[in-house]
């Protein structure tokens, strides 16, 4: 049996949905599929340490969730096959697969800048955030530099990441900048950020706009509905299955299949607070 091995991003992701599917859509596909006994994380994303990881563990071809794409270039020189999603792909022979959620941000961005704000963070994670920002932090600072909006240290927030973490960087992020908007890439995320601002007594989007960049089916069961971009994740599924039987028999597979995500308005986008009643914002949005 083709034996593929599914290296997390976090353990905790095993539990999640979308890897969860992964890994059940190629065993019902008669693969043995299985997660790697480590992380990403667990590796401190290490280069280094992870091709020690990967070379001892006896398997024919890896899935990488959300790798940054220094690990992913390592991987791409390997001669086993290797699957990349959700992750940062570099270029070279490594087979992709996940959303592109450009359009749907600078979609959010310019509704978000026709209302009025000004002061706008987003949380990433820390590969990610400056000096060597991906492709949504890129697009962000842009669109702030081409509104002459500014760039401070709290357009990209500092967090360690665990929940005590994130609320602490919350707790200062809103004591000293106080963010009309906020950006979230993870629904984890939003969920703990609804409930620390609730907690607040702040309410959204009266007191501040709340957008993720990615997508979960709670989203459209909160109240208020939950701005995201979405796309179909059973593409991925099927890329995935797709892929194991071009490399289980012995068929190079290198394609890079990239998933159009889709701005969906939700209720979490208003005007800044005091921008809410101005004439010349109701013109523009109402």
């Amino acid at each position: 049996m083709y034996r593929i091995k599914i290296l997390l991003y976090e353990m905790d992701e095993r539990l999640h949905s979308p890897e969860a599917e992964i890994q059940l859509g190629l065993q019902q596909s008669g693969y043995r599929a299985e997660f790697a006994p480590k992380s990403l994380k667990d590796l401190n994303l290490d280069p280094e340490r992870i091709a020690s990881f990967v070379k001892e563990i006896s398997c024919d071809a890896w899935i990488v969730i959300a790798g940054p794409k220094d690990v992913l270039s390592w991987f791409a020189e390997q001669p086993f096959p290797t699957l990349a999603i959700f992750g940062n792909l570099p270029k070279g022979p490594i087979s992709g697969i996940g959303p592109c959620h450009l359009n749907a941000l600078k979609e959010c961005l310019e509704k978000l800048i026709i209302l009025g704000h000004e002061k706008i963070s987003i949380f990433s994670r820390k590969e990610r955030r400056p000096p060597n920002p991906g492709v949504p932090e890129r697009q962000l600072l842009q669109t702030l530099e081409e509104n002459g909006l500014p760039i401070t240290e709290q357009t990209f927030p500092e967090w360690e990441e665990s929940l005590s973490g994130f609320r602490a960087s919350l707790q200062s992020l809103f004591a000293t900048s106080r963010p009309s908007a906020v950006i979230f890439q993870e629904p984890e995320l939003v969920m703990a950020a609804q409930q620390f601002l609730y907690q607040q007594g702040m309410k959204i989007p009266e007191h501040v706009s709340v957008f993720c960049t990615d997508y979960d089916p709670r989203f459209e069961w909160s109240v208020p509905a939950i701005a995201h971009s979405k796309w179909d994740f059973r593409e991925v599924v099927s890329a995935a299955v797709k892929w194991a039987g071009n490399v289980s028999n012995g068929k190079p597979e290198t394609s890079k299949n990239i998933l159009d995500a889709k701005f969906i308005a939700g209720e979490t986008i208003g005007p800044p607070p005091m921008a809410k009643w101005t004439r010349e914002t109701a013109g523009k949005v109402w």
